[in-house]
């Protein structure tokens, strides 16, 4: 469908692909355990030749756009970007995160310190060292103040404060289940996995349904007959 013409290409989303058309160059990834953890992946040029991590010449990679016949939609001028999702993607010039369309025309300015793509018609936006959510106006609809967040799924979603808290806010930012848990995944079909208890073998973990009442409630005991 596609004939294979580029250095690097990513899956399909929204419709669209990421792409990097030419090597050699630097990748970064965005993963938790990505740079500076790990380091950036390298994308050898046309003919093979694999660039060297110490050689402070090859470039950033940048990355281009394809729809699904594989048309360039627009060309790289960003060395950050994250997949398309609700028409737009999150890109970046390796200081401050915005959004485009699938043109590349900016819909929302760069402006912030990460961005992630939107999902339920918001995105999880950082700025000074916290995590907030913007419309698709650019709006902050709930200003930075977690340390941590997840996607909005099924109306909530799961945030963290500074003591490594977890709770479910709603779109508004409002608390939306009382309580506070150790741990906490997505909404997903009704519930989400919660746990009470910083270890693991003595915690309690339930899933919630969006009421917060557990519905189901287990404790790992595989390690049980460890001694202290």
């Amino acid at each position: 469908m596609i004939p294979a013409l580029f250095a690097s290409a990513g899956a399909f989303a929204d419709g669209h692909a990421l792409i990097i058309e030419n090597g050699p160059c630097q990748l970064i990834g965005y993963g938790p355990c990505e740079y500076p953890a790990n380091p950036p992946h390298l994308i050898p040029d046309s003919g093979g030749a694999a660039p060297k991590l110490s050689d402070n010449s090859v470039r950033r990679c940048r990355y281009s756009v394809i729809d699904q016949r594989g048309k360039v939609l627009f060309a790289g001028d960003y060395i950050d970007a994250k997949h398309f999702s609700e028409g737009l993607a999150p890109m970046g010039d390796g200081k401050k995160w915005g959004f485009v369309d699938y043109s590349g025309k900016v819909r929302i300015p760069l402006q912030f310190d990460g961005a992630e793509p939107f999902s339920a018609g918001l995105a999880r936006v950082r700025r000074g060292g916290k995590v907030g959510f913007i419309d698709k106006s650019g709006v902050l609809v709930i200003p930075p103040q977690f340390l941590s967040a997840e996607d909005f799924s099924e109306g909530l979603a799961a945030v963290t404060d500074d003591r490594y808290k977890y709770s479910f806010i709603d779109t508004k930012g409002q608390r939306a289940i009382a309580g506070d848990f150790d741990g906490a995944s997505s909404f997903v079909m009704g519930l989400a996995h919660v746990r009470v208890g910083r270890d693991y073998y003595s915690a309690k973990w339930s899933y919630i349904d969006r009421t917060g009442r557990a519905v189901f409630t287990y404790s790992d005991q595989s390690n049980r007959n460890r001694k202290p």
